[in-house]
């Protein structure tokens, strides 16, 4: 997995994907979202051309946006908001399959990026991963038990999807219906 940071972002992919997380219950953003959203104000301060991708649920994506925008003052036409995504599979597959997005920079948090680089190879999107550790507030080990569960629930969707495909790939060229 290759790392960006600010030394070779110029050399990034211009489309970064903010992956969301669960809100706090009264609405506030959490310190895991709030770093990432600090790492993109720093990433538009040198590179004007970024533009990024909200995914998440409806709440999450609304959030990151308003947060972008009144409080770190990034310019409208950078966001796209892509509130299809309530799991990190599920918002990898929607920068494939809904943003047609081929090629992104992946921001999301430290404890995170292993599962997230697992889902976008095996779904077949070319990634690169920014470095998180300038930003971070929290402590990633905290968050080790819960990834190696998540990590597990992620093979099991990614091999799904793949199977799916390959299925309806071959029903396509055999004249019938996919399932």
């Amino acid at each position: 997995m290759k790392k960006i940071n600010f030394d070779n972002l110029k050399t990034a992919p211009a489309d970064v994907v903010i992956l969301g997380a669960k809100l706090f219950d009264d609405g506030s953003i959490p310190p895991i979202l709030s770093s990432r959203l600090k790492a993109a104000a720093a990433m538009w301060q040198i590179r004007s051309d970024l533009t990024f991708y909200l995914v998440g649920d409806i709440d999450d994506t609304k959030a990151m946006q308003t947060a972008l925008l009144e409080d770190y003052h990034l310019p409208s036409d950078a966001l796209r908001s892509c509130p299809k995504g309530t799991t990190t599979f599920a918002a990898l597959k929607a920068c494939l399959e809904d943003l047609k997005l081929s090629s992104v920079l992946l921001l999301t948090s430290t404890f995170h990026q292993k599962r997230a680089a697992y889902i976008a190879g095996r779904l077949g999107l070319h990634y690169e991963m920014f470095d998180m550790t300038l930003f971070e507030t929290v402590d990633n080990h905290y968050y080790d038990r819960r990834e190696q569960l998540a990590m597990v629930k992620a093979r099991f969707e990614t091999g799904l999807y793949r199977l799916r495909r390959r299925a309806a790939q071959k029903a396509g060229a055999a004249g019938k219906k996919p399932l």
